[in-house]
């Protein structure tokens, strides 16, 4: 009998060291986790904060289009305020819209066509030759 009790025991020394290194592996994954968590944390901080940032260069370079477009429009309307320029008379704007419209419908019966052709010729080429060409050929299709 005390063979008996003594394979009973073995199984339960093993067992709890068993249990005690899965606890111990518990532990550490469960502090490793909290480590990532934090460094998450850190990451996506600094991605905000990094992407509230603009570069001085792009600022500056802002900065210049915006006072060189305000020196435009204040010449524009020192022009207007001077008097010299003269109002255009609704016959001459009504002639002007129409010619616009006119234009307006070629171009864009133009961009149908174009589109139709280039469906046409990208059919007859494998994907990659189409890109290439319609790289060539600076189409925005």
């Amino acid at each position: 009998m005390h063979a008996l009790t003594q394979a009973q025991q073995e199984p339960e020394e093993s067992s709890i060291e068993a249990l005690q290194a899965i606890d111990e592996e518990t532990k550490r994954l469960k502090e490793e986790t909290a480590a990532l968590k934090a460094e998450e944390k850190e990451l996506r901080a600094s991605l905000r904060d990094g992407a509230a940032q603009v570069p001085l260069a792009e600022i500056q370079a802002a900065v210049g289009n915006l006072e060189q477009e305000k020196t435009d429009l204040l010449e524009r309307l020192k022009k207007l305020r001077s008097g010299n320029i003269k109002p255009v008379n609704a016959e001459e704007r009504d002639r002007i819209n129409k010619e616009h419209a006119t234009i307006q419908k070629c171009a864009s019966a133009r961009r149908k066509i174009r589109t139709e052709l280039w469906k046409i010729i990208e059919a007859g080429l494998e994907k990659k030759e189409a890109a290439e060409l319609k790289e060539a050929w600076e189409l925005d299709i």
